[in-house]
């Protein structure tokens, strides 16, 4: 069987309705796409620090990526072309940078994740409190069998 071309099997642009304007955002670059992924891993470190109760302290590796993030407008590089229309029609900066953030969630966890953050208008989703009670328990499934000496 002869493979399609993959350009044509993926989406070829995002198109994001702000306003009664439709914006269309060109596919981000692998650099970028490797840059955003090395962002999302130090946010994901630093969640999980935050919710151990622990300070999260950069490594000197996160370091370089978080001021290579510095020195560049994330935002604008996530919009392209896209971001000179938002800014010359007057988008707010929450719809820019809701927008710019999808993107970037669709680029790396997909589709469903990005379309859900959109739709709730940027908010984290509610806590499954039954998944976290979960996550916590340890289940080993076997007792101690080893009997005590006497």
């Amino acid at each position: 069987m002869a493979l399609k071309d993959l350009r044509e099997a993926l989406k070829s642009s995002l198109k994001l309705p702000i306003g009664g304007t439709v914006y269309e955002v060109q596919p981000i670059s692998a650099e970028l796409g490797l840059r955003f992924q090395d962002l999302m891993d130090i946010a994901a470190k630093s969640k999980k620090a935050q919710e151990a109760q622990q300070e999260y302290t950069p490594d000197d590796s996160d370091v370089e990526v978080l001021n290579d993030a510095a020195e560049k407008d994330l935002y604008k590089e996530a919009l392209g072309d896209a971001w000179e229309q938002m800014v010359a029609d007057g988008v707010r900066f929450a719809e820019l940078k809701l927008a710019a953030l999808y993107v970037i969630f669709h680029a790396i966890y997909g589709d469903t994740f990005a379309d859900a953050y959109w739709a709730s208008g940027g908010k984290a989703p509610a806590p499954n409190r039954a998944a976290r009670r979960t996550e916590t328990r340890t289940r080993t499934g076997a007792g101690n069998t080893t009997k005590r000496r006497a």
